[in-house]
């Protein structure tokens, strides 16, 4: 097993504005006087943040006649400020620019008749953090999480290591968002000033929640900060993140941070949680969040901005029959990037142990809507009525369902992972199978369609230790290559994990 640490970054170096251009040339024969650049830029780039990135163009001629700069600027994030990079031939720069995607200019000019040429590439920045797993865990007495990183190097204890400490108590989840969070700042004269679209990573145990920067993991707001009116009660029961930001169970009430800005960072006041008795499951649709109040058997959407849930569903009616039943699962279908497919829930009767899967378009929530797509009734003969940990196999989009596969995965706990199709009621057992001494803890199917990240993911425990396991999948079918592609293991009670990679907007 490998260990190394991820170094507290004190300070990041930002550099000076961009390069202004007068224009005021007077020359003769351009092609005889203009700089010529001898070398091509490719036609993209990627970086990793407070990594070193070199570029060593070529020029004709004596260098030393021309003057250069090196600068970007954001073509997807608003919230992103220009910058320069350099101003050598060769750009030779530690990244400190904010993960995102930039156009990367190079500019040459003559110092005689000052002509410019110029190239453009593209430059993807990411985080060391932006692909990896982040596993939640607890050891020594509190919450942490280990992250193994893109090389597959396995980072302890992320959480200490970078702010001095970790969570108390045990993990419940984390989620994290690439650019939904809007916060405010102190700048060095007493001035606030609102950071627009950065990136969060929120850490939830059953004792406390904390936010943190999603590119550095430097904590960001503790729990007394990070409310507009902190709760009477502390009783943390999990957070989820989406397109809209993020959404935080607490004593059985929900608090939201809205990525239009108006909290500013924090989570606002809390909805109104009448006689419900929220499940601990939740399914998400871009902005909207649904949830199941196993008091009236009835499945709820939720928006921030609107104060009192969805309850009426389309069809009519459908949504309110399961009184007497309990959520045994719920969770959204993966489909591309900021986009969700259907939700899928598994409940079991109270009266007869029957079960049902139910298929939820939650992605309308935030539409005022909030449509039942349909209803199957779970064999008991089959082993998915019993399961413990479910996944579902990602694809489809909400008005084509059928494009993606109707599979949901499941596991006993046990060393094994089986599934099962909706449409056609047969089942696969064993489609994974690890060492008979570990206990699966946690099982994903990453996926994106935009961006060919087809990955299932399997966590284990054993003693006091983990093993993360990533599967490819056989090609664009739903079944699962017999042996891990990567294998990689740490100390601690691991409980869950994020998978993040640059591509997937936010982790849910």
């Amino acid at each position: 097993m490998k260990y190394t640490a991820i170094p507290i970054i004190a300070a990041l170096l930002f550099l000076a504005g961009c390069v202004k251009d007068t224009g005021n040339y007077t020359y003769d024969a351009v092609d005889e006087t203009a700089p010529v650049i001898t070398s091509t830029l490719a036609e993209s780039y990627e970086a990793i943040s407070l990594d070193q990135f070199v570029i060593d163009p070529q020029i004709a001629g004596n260098e030393d006649d021309y003057t250069y700069a090196w600068y970007v600027y954001p073509t997807n994030h608003t919230g992103i400020p220009y910058d320069t990079l350099g101003y050598e031939r060769k750009l030779d720069y530690l990244v400190s620019i904010k993960s995102g995607i930039y156009a990367l200019i190079f500019k040459v000019t003559s110092k005689e008749n000052g002509t410019s040429v110029y190239q453009r590439s593209t430059l993807n920045v990411s985080s060391i953090f932006g692909k990896g797993f982040f596993v939640n865990k607890y050891a020594n007495g509190h919450t942490d999480v280990d992250f193994v990183d893109r090389y597959g190097v396995v980072n302890p204890n992320i959480l200490e290591q970078l702010n001095g400490e970790g969570l108390p108590g045990h993990p419940i989840r984390a989620g994290y968002t690439p650019n939904q969070y809007y916060y405010e700042v102190e700048d060095s004269e007493g001035n606030k000033v609102r950071l627009l679209a950065q990136s969060a990573y929120v850490v939830c145990s059953d004792e406390d929640m904390r936010i943190y920067n999603g590119d550095n993991l430097e904590l960001l707001k503790a729990w007394d900060d990070a409310f507009l009116e902190v709760p009477a009660v502390k009783k943390p029961e999990g957070v989820w993140a989406s397109t809209g930001g993020f959404m935080l169970k607490n004593n059985n009430a929900l608090h939201f941070i809205n990525n239009n800005g108006y909290t500013v960072g924090m989570f606002g006041y809390p909805y109104p949680s009448d006689d419900y008795k929220y499940a601990p499951q939740v399914s998400i649709g871009y902005g909207g969040y649904c949830l199941f109040d196993e008091n009236a058997g009835t499945f709820l959407g939720y928006y921030p901005g609107k104060n009192t849930p969805l309850t009426e569903a389309y069809p009519f009616g459908v949504g309110h029959n399961y009184v007497d039943y309990d959520l045994t699962w719920m969770a959204t279908r993966p489909f591309y990037s900021i986009l969700s497919s259907n939700s899928y829930a598994i409940i079991k009767s109270r009266v007869d142990n029957s079960s049902l899967l139910v298929s939820i378009w939650a992605s309308y929530i935030q539409s005022n809507m909030f449509v039942f797509n349909e209803e199957f009734v779970i064999p008991s003969t089959t082993g998915l009525a019993d399961g413990k940990l479910f996944t579902s196999h990602g694809g489809g989009s909400v008005s084509t369902i059928v494009a993606g596969h109707e599979i949901i995965y499941y596991s006993n706990g046990d060393n094994k992972v089986h599934y099962y199709n909706i449409r056609n009621q047969t089942e696969k057992t064993d489609a994974i199978t690890i060492p008979a001494d570990e206990q699966i803890v946690y099982i994903e199917h990453a996926y994106d369609f935009a961006y060919n990240v087809n990955l299932f993911i399997v966590l284990s425990s054993k003693g006091g230790g983990w093993t993360v396991r990533a599967y490819d999948m056989v090609g664009t079918t739903y079944d699962i290559q017999p042996s891990p592609s990567a294998t990689y293991s740490g100390d601690g009670v691991a409980v869950n994990l994020v998978y993040r990679h640059p591509d997937i907007a936010y982790s849910f």
